[in-house]
């Protein structure tokens, strides 16, 4: 990108407009060199190649530049006066206003027609318009908010993408320790070393063994079997369901993080939306 992609017909139509004296910035800050240079616009340096454009066509301009580097460029002059070209609105609807939306925030932007400069009560921007006909200028200015749109919503979905992406190797890395986890209870349940069980098991089996005893005459004995056994019992019962209520939520949060695995999988396969 240089400055010989600077539109020379795009400028004289700009600074027919402009007064006697100018900046460089006047130029390229108007929407129309802004719609006419769209892909320039978002270039570091546009402002400059409108400058040198300038210098490089001021015989053919009919301009001069009058003062350097200024806080909007250099300072250009009109060689002679320019005509004043009249619009085809009356007396009564120049003072008329019309609302336009502002390029750089989407706030409102409110002038009458003809009117050079706006500026922009809520981002506090400038711009220049000189257009005399309301439904062109909202046209240009539509176009313009309708880009940095379409931009934001190319860097929304390029975020949504890289959010995606992160949050399924994140899922991924949490499902394993979770399955881990599920296939280590599972296994020792099929095996028989279940420890919840194995007290359950102990604690039956001396509560019948007391019952036995008791009916063989030797009740010192039957009691102590009880005593051991009742509590080893429901402690073995407790542990169980326990240990059911902690296997089902491992279920239930494995099948969640699949599902939530699957959404991030739609972000994906929609490109970010």
């Amino acid at each position: 990108m240089s400055r010989k992609m600077i539109s020379v017909q795009a400028i004289s139509e700009v600074i027919k407009d402009l007064g006697d004296t100018f900046t460089t910035k006047d130029v390229s800050e108007d929407l129309r060199m802004r719609e006419v240079h769209r892909q320039l616009t978002r270039h570091s340096h546009y402002h400059a190649f409108v400058g040198g454009a300038l210098s490089d066509h001021r015989a053919e301009l009919d301009i001069k530049e009058i003062q350097k580097k200024t806080s909007r460029g250099s300072i250009w002059q009109k060689n002679r006066i320019p005509h004043i070209q009249t619009t085809k609105y009356s007396q009564t609807s120049v003072n008329q206003t019309f609302t336009l939306v502002c390029p750089s925030c989407g706030g409102q932007l409110q002038s009458t027609i003809g009117n050079s400069r706006i500026k922009c009560t809520r981002c506090g921007n400038d711009h220049i318009i000189n257009l005399k006909d309301e439904t062109h200028a909202k046209q240009i200015v539509t176009r313009e908010f309708q880009s940095i749109q379409d931009e934001l919503l190319d860097v929304k979905k390029s975020v949504n993408i890289t959010n995606a992406e992160l949050a399924i190797a994140r899922i991924n890395k949490e499902l394993s320790v979770l399955r881990s986890e599920l296939k280590t209870l599972e296994k020792k349940r099929a095996s028989g070393e279940y420890t919840p069980y194995i007290i359950t098991i102990i604690g039956l089996s001396s509560i019948i063994g007391g019952i036995i005893v008791y009916f063989t005459g030797c009740v010192s004995v039957s009691i102590i079997n009880l005593v051991f056994g009742v509590p080893l019992f429901f402690i073995g019962i407790a542990l169980i369901r326990n240990s059911n209520k902690n296997f089902k939520q491992l279920r239930t949060r494995i099948q969640s993080l699949e599902d939530k695995r699957k959404e991030y999988h739609g972000v994906l396969n929609r490109g970010g939306r």
